[in-house]
């Protein structure tokens, strides 16, 4: 049975709330001694992986610091539950186990009463050995984020505990350290919480020194796809927990013993040093989240909402799968070769073997929407890092190939906005179109638009998909957020948002490939976009930009974004070496200008592309004839050379030959004006031939 901490029964008016402890009555004396782990957040994922290693050996306390659904869903959970909460996990066979953790405290830091319940509580308490800290990309972005914050207030709280009373006494940790460890994918994400906590106390000497002495920022990394179970979001469902759902670095031995024992019981891996967890990071971001991110982008643009497509969708899914094979073998763990994870070789091969089968669970998946959030800088951290060791360290002349450019170009795809369709209630809010207009609404939310229509919804409903954004299968369009900003004027370094860009662009009407070139290669270059500038002046680095912006402007166009990927698995057109054609393939560019010669080359867009009806403008039609000029086929047909085999193709005898030499070869033109060398010339030839 739970107890609700206060004197209602209305649970609004609930300030926190603790589970009764052997009948007894006294639930805040039964529970204070058991505040030895506390998890800042209360989400789905940190619940299912995080919390569940820590009861294997503690007692975890939950604080939601924002909003107080999670203490309210624990107040529900009464009677034979005990004060639990359910996680479930979906099998390979279908059946879903469905296992309950312990929760010795449910707190919210939503309203200010319910802040002050938690320090009434928390004080009375020896105080936490280790925190968990749940906190999105967006919240780890700077030191000024409201969960920065929420966590340096925290750790502040402790630090006046140590320094003033003495109360602050962790018994779980060998070295008497307060350890912190993050639930983010961030790259080094650790380090991140150390600059910013530090950044926050610049002005606090004893708050700087506490810190350095007493608080330990462990580096980690997270894995394990979790969703919510249908009907019931406060129930994560997730599937089987993976060999590395938790990867920590504790190169000092701070964290408590009980973490280097869960390997096979929680998929809890220690590491000892930094090059360690390097490996697995690069393993991880660059394999399974860069399929993820390249994977996500096709499947939310083509209306398949879930990530299982790839099992249970007969005619996307094998294309997709191949698609993902070709980038993993050809780019990303070729890339690893060229960057020294050499020697991690079967390492890598074996995560995206395992990545692979988690990805084809035929009845688990994640949602292709809900993995697109934060694109414009996923590609930059999960894609970026295998284009820049294949250009920088490859031994080869074309390291890129259309697989990566693919990932690029549906990336982009998906981050351009259009002014002419505006989600349902947004439509009335919005002005007249001028020039200088945003493409977001007040809440900085853009609308871009999807293709699929052999999987239209009849149903016209509009599912929300993360916080404040919304798709409509049926009506094709869907809303995202980037914060990206690009490079629009090198000389007075003028910044813009990537997708206002974008969206002015498109507005206009679709346009040549060449039309995109710039804006495709800010993005790459940018910071919080591609990071690609360490190989800006790369001739490489041309051809990208080029590849990614001729299938850009074939998606924008309106070519059906999956035929394209057929076109490339079958090696149609231009295509000439399928998944692993060089992006050199893939330019619709000029080279005529830098002195080039012009020879032949299959046309980068085919016939059939709706670019083929496009007008051409002024500043682009160089680039359009010579691309048509040099993909026209001339055949210089020398009669006089071809074998028996090819019939009356065969010219036989003097009198033929003598035909062909004097109409084919014997320009009358050029007999008068020289006529000695011809006659000359001629006479060779006779004597050759009797």
């Amino acid at each position: 049975m739970t107890v609700i901490d206060n004197n209602s029964e209305d649970t609004g008016g609930m300030r926190c709330w603790l589970p009764r402890e052997n009948g007894t009555d006294d639930q805040e004396a039964a529970s204070l001694q058991n505040l030895d782990c506390l998890c800042l957040g209360t989400g789905r994922f940190l619940r299912s992986v995080l919390v569940p290693a820590l009861n294997s050996f503690s007692h975890s306390v939950l604080v939601q610091t924002r909003g107080r659904s999670f203490l309210e869903y624990m107040a529900t959970q009464d009677g034979d539950d005990n004060g639990t909460f359910p996680v479930d996990t979906v099998l390979p066979s279908g059946e879903i186990k469905t296992d309950r953790y312990r929760c010795y405290g449910a707190f919210s830091w939503g309203r200010v009463e319910d802040k002050a319940a938690f320090y009434d509580v928390s004080r009375k308490t020896s105080g936490p050995s280790v925190i968990g800290v749940g906190v999105t990309e967006a919240g780890l972005a700077s030191s000024e984020t409201q969960a920065m914050k929420d966590l340096y207030d925290f750790l502040e709280y402790y630090q006046d505990m140590w320094e003033e009373r003495s109360l602050w006494k962790p018994a779980l940790t060998p070295h008497k350290k307060l350890c912190v460890i993050d639930m983010d994918n961030i790259p080094q994400n650790g380090d991140v919480l150390a600059r910013h906590m530090n950044s926050l106390a610049q002005d606090n000497a004893r708050m700087l020194r506490f810190l350095a002495d007493k608080v330990v920022f462990l580096n980690t990394m997270v894995d394990r796809i979790t969703s919510h179970r249908e009907g019931d979001p406060m129930v994560p469902k997730a599937e089987p927990v993976p060999a590395k759902a938790l990867v920590i670095l504790d190169s000092e031995g701070d964290l408590p013993v009980a973490f280097h024992k869960m390997k096979e019981s929680h998929g809890v891996v220690v590491r000892s040093t930094r090059a360690e967890l390097e490996i697995d990071l690069a393993l991880k971001l660059r394999v399974a989240n860069g399929t993820h991110t390249a994977l996500a982008h096709i499947l939310a643009l083509t209306k398949r909402t879930m990530t299982d497509a790839l099992t249970v969708d007969g005619v996307a899914g094998p294309l997709l799968l191949a698609y993902l094979d070709a980038l993993v073998e050809t780019q990303i763990l070729a890339a690893g070769g060229a960057s020294g994870l050499e020697p991690h070789a079967t390492a890598a091969l074996e995560v995206w073997q395992d990545w692979r089968s988690r990805l084809t669970h035929p009845y688990f998946g994640l949602s292709s929407f809900f993995i697109t959030q934060n694109g414009a800088a996923k590609g930059g951290i999960r894609l970026g890092p295998t284009v820049l060791d294949l250009v920088t360290r490859s031994q080869t002349t074309q390291p890129l190939n259309v697989a990566m450019a693919f990932a690029w170009a549906c990336l982009l795809r998906w981050l351009t906005p259009d002014r002419r369709r505006n989600s349902e209630d947004e439509k009335s809010s919005r002005s007249s179109l001028t020039e200088q207009m945003t493409f977001t609404n007040a809440k900085g939310v853009y609308t871009g638009w999807l293709q699929g229509s052999e999987l239209n919804n009849t149903e016209d409903a509009t599912t929300t998909y993360a916080d404040g954004l919304r798709y409509n299968l049926s009506q094709d369009w869907y809303e995202f957020r980037c914060s990206c900003k690009v490079s629009v004027d090198s000389k007075t370094h003028l910044q813009k948002p990537l997708s206002d860009v974008l969206g002015d662009l498109v507005y206009s009407g679709p346009r040549q490939p060449v039309a995109y070139h710039g804006i495709v290669r800010s993005y790459l270059l940018a910071t919080d976009g591609g990071n690609l500038n360490a190989i800006a002046d790369k001739r490489v680095m041309n051809d990208l930009v080029a590849a990614v912006s001729t299938l850009y402007a074939r998606m924008i166009v309106g070519d059906d974004i999956l035929s394209i990927l057929k076109e490339i698995g079958d090696n149609d057109g231009a295509f000439i070496d399928g998944f692993a054609t060089a992006c050199t393939s893939m330019a619709d560019v000029s080279c005529l200008s830098q002195g080039c010669p012009l020879a032949f080359r299959r046309s980068p867009v085919p016939n059939h592309s709706r670019l083929m009806l496009l007008s051409i403008y002024k500043d682009t039609i160089d680039t359009v004839v010579t691309s048509e000029v040099a993909s026209a086929i001339a055949i210089d047909l020398h009669t006089h050379l071809l074998p028996p085999s090819h019939g009356p193709l065969c010219l036989w005898g003097i009198d033929e030959l003598l035909t062909y030499v004097c109409v084919a070869v014997g320009d009358p033109l050029l007999i008068r004006k020289y006529p000695e060398t011809f006659f000359h010339t001629f006479s060779l030839f006779l004597r050759s031939i009797i």
